[in-house]
């Protein structure tokens, strides 16, 4: 590959170009997407037939938590306890914010239509799913804002 450098006094020089990744031949990422799709379906088949028995051997496999996965009434009061007032605060104060600026942007979305050019209708319509796929945050390193995303 010939590079030019330079300003006013151009320069030729010859470059090496040697890529440090490759994306992978598609026949291989299907297979890898079909793998992990029976992966998953096969996980959560699985916890559903088996409930939480199948929910805490994955969680034991994947991240390494051995526990329960409900706190107990009293358990519960006894941890809340334990935060101080100006975390609660804090975490309070983001829940209001986080919720404000939700309800503001669903608010903002609008349907429309637009005529561009005569004949060419160009448009947004609002239409509600069943379900999405998501990327829920929390696992292993939780963090307060994880609670405060979900909602």
């Amino acid at each position: 590959m010939r590079v030019f450098i330079g300003g006013t006094g151009l320069k030729v020089k010859t470059v090496t170009i040697r890529h440090l990744k490759s994306a992978a031949a598609s026949g291989g990422v299907e297979v890898e997407d079909q793998r992990v799709t029976e992966a998953v379906s096969s996980m959560l088949n699985d916890i559903h037939q088996r409930g939480e028995t199948a929910l805490g051997e994955c969680t034991q496999k994947f991240d390494n938590w051995i526990g329960d996965f409900v706190l107990s009434d009293e358990k519960r009061q006894k941890l809340i306890e334990q935060v101080p007032q100006q975390v609660k605060d804090d975490i309070d104060f983001a829940h209001r914010q986080v919720q404000r600026f939700a309800k503001a942007q669903r608010d903002s979305l609008q349907e429309f239509e637009i005529e561009i050019e005569p004949g060419v209708i160009l448009g947004q319509r609002i239409l509600p799913v069943h379900c999405a796929g998501c990327y829920i945050l929390g696992g292993r390193y939780a963090h307060a804002a994880s609670e405060l995303y979900k909602q």
